[in-house]
């Protein structure tokens, strides 16, 4: 366990990057052990983390026994908890998912591979498009939500968001 001192680092044996998967949780346990497994089939390259945010349940346990390496992070909040992990892991690249199976794994690889190849410093997927509705994706009142929000913004800047929640 980290106390929030120490990095995590994984090292690989030769100069591949160092990949991290970051995954907050807060009660999460019905679904955070499909995401560790998704996302190690995806990216069998890197080292998974569960920050568990205090969560009152199993998540934990189950994050454990899919094979994250689980970091408590006690300090209440989202924003908390990201700050806290990145202040704990050391990777050259992170890539942040919810831990409630609304982010596919598919496109993980190709999404890495395109921010190393043009050498964006942050790259967002939606996990919706026009052509593309994934089941559960949203839970139901995010999505009127979300559809709010990204109207208010597109009404004071230039570029066309569609899924204000990803990230």
């Amino acid at each position: 366990m980290n106390t929030g001192n120490d990095k995590h680092h994984h090292a690989h044996s030769d100069n591949r990057p160092k990949i991290a998967v970051l995954i907050p949780c807060y009660n999460e346990e019905l679904t955070v052990a499909k995401v560790v497994a998704d996302f190690r089939e995806a990216l069998p390259e890197s080292e998974i983390f569960v920050f568990d945010n205090a969560s009152t349940d199993r998540t934990s346990e189950k994050a454990k026994a899919a094979g994250a390496t689980v970091v408590p992070s006690p300090r209440p909040g989202k924003g908390q908890v990201v700050q806290h992990m990145f202040e704990t892991v050391d990777a050259d690249w992170y890539l942040m998912v919810d831990g409630d199976a609304t982010y596919p794994p598919g496109p993980a690889k190709e999404m890495l591979e395109i921010a190393q190849r043009d050498r964006y410093d942050m790259l967002v997927g939606k996990r919706v498009t026009p052509s593309n509705e994934l089941p559960g994706a949203y839970r139901p009142l995010h999505q009127s939500g979300n559809r709010l929000i990204c109207w208010m913004i597109g009404k004071t800047f230039p570029d066309s968001i569609s899924d204000i929640f990803s990230g």
